[in-house]
Order: C-alpha cells, then sequence, then structure tokens
C-alpha cells in the first residue's frame, strides 16, 4: 500500500513571545534577563538562553510569559518534561493565553497525551478563532487519533485562513483522501505544489492518489520529482517500487525498494515488499500458489486484480469469492489485502479475523492482521499475533 509522510508535531513551530517585551513582566531586572535569553535563544546559545529564563523565573515566578518562554527553550534542549511543567504553570497564571495554550498541546502531544493537548488547542482556538497554527495543529492531532472528518474540518480552516501555505494544503489533500474525496486530494496537492514546488511530500501523496487509480506511470513521475528535491525520501522509494512492481518492473522495484532501506533500514513495508519481488523474480511461476476448489473464478480473478495493482477490481472480486464461499480462509484474507491498500484498515482486520477464525493456524494471516495493526497503533496487538505466527 502506498504512504504518506507526515511533518512530526515536534517539527511544528513554538509560539514565541507574541506579546511586546514590556508587557511580558513588571519586574525590570527578569524583563532584562528575559530580553537576554531570548537574544540568547535566538542565537542558539541554548545553555545560556536557559540559564537567564530561570533567572528571570526566580525574579517574577507570576509571569505567565517568563513561564512560557522557559518552556520553549527548556523543549529546545529536549527538556519536554520540563517544558511541559512551564507550560501548565503559564496557563494557569493566565488561562486566556492562545499562545501558551499552543505550546503546551505541543509538548503535552510529545509526552504521549495527545487527548489533553486536544483540549488545550480547542481552548486556544475559542480565545482566538482566526489562529491558524492552532486550526492546523489540532487537524494534524486528529489525524493522528484517526478522526479524518474533524481533521478535514481543521485543515479547511487553516487553508481559509492561510490561502498561500502549502503545508496547509498538503494536509488538507490528506485529509480529503483518507475521507474518501479523491478528486479533492488532487487539487489540493496540486496546489500545495504550485505554492512551493520543493513540497516533496505533495509529489508523493499526489504519486499515491494516482497509484491507487491504476495510473502507475503517471504515479512514478511524481515519485520522481520527490526524489530529485529529497534523494533520501525513503517513502517516496519504497512508492515508487509498489507503482513499478504494478508495472511489472521487477528489477527497478528492487532497487527502488533498496534505496528505501537504506535511508530508512527499519521501514518494514519495504523489506516484505522487496523479498516479495526478489522471489518473483526468481520463481515466476510460484507467485500465485495453487487456488482452492471453492470459488475458483472469483479467487485467481481477484488475486490477479490485486497482483496488478487494480484493487477496487480486486475488492469486487474477491468480496464475490468470499459471498460464493464464506468458508475459505484465502478469500477473506485477500480481500483484507485488498481493504488494507484501499486504507480501509478497520475492514481489513475483520477480514483477517474471519480467516483466522476459519483457520488458526493460517500464519500469513496472523502476520498481515499483525501489520495493520502496527500500523493503526496497536503495537501490542500487533506483538501477540506475530508472536503467535512464529510459535506456529
Amino acid at each position: 500500500m502506498p504512504e504518506r509522510s507526515f511533518f512530526p508535531a515536534a517539527s511544528l513551530a513554538l509560539w514565541l513571545l507574541a506579546l511586546p517585551l514590556s508587557a511580558q513582566t513588571t519586574d525590570p531586572a527578569a524583563a532584562q534577563k528575559l530580553q537576554a535569553g531570548v537574544a540568547a535563544y535566538q542565537s542558539g546559545q541554548m545553555t545560556l538562553a536557559e540559564a537567564d529564563l530561570r533567572d528571570a523565573v526566580r525574579l517574577s515566578p507570576s509571569s505567565a510569559d517568563v513561564h512560557n518562554t522557559l518552556g520553549i527553550i527548556l523543549q529546545a534542549l529536549g527538556k519536554n518534561a520540563d517544558a511541559v511543567q512551564e507550560f501548565a504553570t503559564a496557563v494557569r497564571l493566565r488561562p486566556a493565553n492562545p499562545d501558551a495554550r499552543y505550546n503546551y498541546a505541543l509538548a503535552l502531544d510529545k509526552q504521549g497525551q495527545t487527548p489533553n493537548a486536544v483540549r488545550q488547542l480547542r481552548a486556544a482556538i475559542a480565545l482566538r478563532p482566526d489562529f491558524a497554527p492552532g486550526h492546523y495543529m489540532l487537524g494534524r492531532l486528529f489525524e493522528k487519533q484517526r478522526q479524518p472528518k474533524d481533521a478535514l474540518k481543521e485543515f479547511t480552516e487553516t487553508v481559509r485562513l492561510q490561502p498561500s501555505d502549502s503545508r496547509a494544503h498538503y494536509s488538507l489533500g490528506n485529509a480529503l483522501d483518507d475521507t474518501g474525496d479523491h478528486a479533492g486530494a488532487v487539487r489540493e496537492y496540486e496546489q500545495a505544489i504550485t505554492l512551493d514546488p520543493a513540497n516533496a511530500d505533495a509529489f508523493n501523496a499526489f504519486g499515491n492518489v494516482l497509484d491507487v487509480q491504476g495510473k502507475h506511470a503517471d504515479a512514478i513521475r511524481n515519485y520522481q520529482s520527490a526524489l530529485r528535491l529529497q534523494p533520501n525520501f525513503a517513502m517516496a522509494h519504497y512508492n515508487c517500487g509498489l507503482a513499478l512492481s504494478a508495472l511489472g518492473q521487477r528489477a527497478d522495484a528492487v532497487k527502488e525498494y533498496q534505496a528505501a532501506l537504506q535511508s530508512a533500514p527499519k521501514l518494514i513495508l519495504a523489506r516484505i515488499y522487496l523479498a516479495k519481488a526478489l522471489s518473483e523474480e526468481v520463481k515466476p511461476a510460484q507467485t500465485l500458489p495453487p487456488v482452492p476448489v471453492a470459488a475458483p473464478s472469483f479467487l485467481q480473478r481477484g488475486r490477479v486484480a490485486y497482483n496488478q495493482g487494480r484493487v477496487a477490481d480486486a475488492e469486487t472480486l474477491l468480496r464475490c469469492a468470499v459471498h460464493a464461499d464464506p468458508a475459505s480462509p484465502k478469500a477473506h484474507f485477500y480481500l483484507a489485502a485488498a481493504f488494507d491498500d484501499a486504507d480501509r484498515h478497520n475492514d481489513a482486520v475483520k477480514q483477517y479475523q474471519a480467516a483466522l477464525h476459519l483457520s488458526p493456524r493460517y500464519a500469513a494471516a496472523r502476520v498481515a492482521l499483525g501489520m495493520t495493526l502496527y500500523l493503526a497503533g496497536d503495537h501490542a496487538g500487533a506483538r501477540a499475533h506475530w508472536r503467535s505466527a512464529l510459535s506456529r
């Protein structure tokens, strides 16, 4: 299945000093330390910046802006737990400060407290409805929590507020794609590229939409554009490999999977598809194991369509196979794979489970179910199925 890339939450800018320095503390000595600390921060002298801001906090402990600024510096130093405490103090001292709430939300999310982060961002936006970074980050968190409709709403608002932001259009494209509006996704990816021709993520995502539609050659051109911009873009190499495989260009696909693994050695899907491509080159006659007697026509044709990358056709045929023989584990297994490639992971999980109910020792189904759960964030569930597969 083609994969997108996402900006990590930590890469988003913290909101630094929205108020004039003179308004941030009434203590002259604290104000001087605050100014010195901000100057040190801006020049990259982070240790000195922390020392100055800790002095400012000591001199003016009731200043929300001093605590907020210290939190920014601590997070830049990787001291996220300490940063959370400073942002929390800033919010407590001035609850109506959307900037501190935004920073607090980013720090909470980095600590794994995403629901709390969502609450802080909602509060920040309630205080400042036109706060575009707040809408954008809230959309990112909804995306992370697999709430595509909520993400779509926030990214749509971000684009309305910042129509010239390529990153916002890219994220809106992702949300549209996740909610099934592929034509809308294409428009947003094209707009993102128009606004920023160096947006490799948009080229990669645009390629994915084309690839799923069976336009593999067009998809490859977009992946190659992404790779010209970022030669070590592992996900673009992997996706390009999938498109090349769909066109039967296995040797070139192998090179792309290998390039993906060179950039990202832990990219599990690239390892799986590399092994698949290599095995098909060595033993092409064995790419399709014998088909069960039950529903051979639908199952065989569905698998062929799936291997050719015609996921929608494969799904239709494999649904017929399951309907014709609901007791066929392989029919459920391959229908699940088609759902997975269409990013319908909940449906895929149900079909993998049906295959395992019918054949508990079906190791391939356990491995695939584990992969789907892993990508969905259920790492414990994934490990359980992988251990079961290994034990068998």
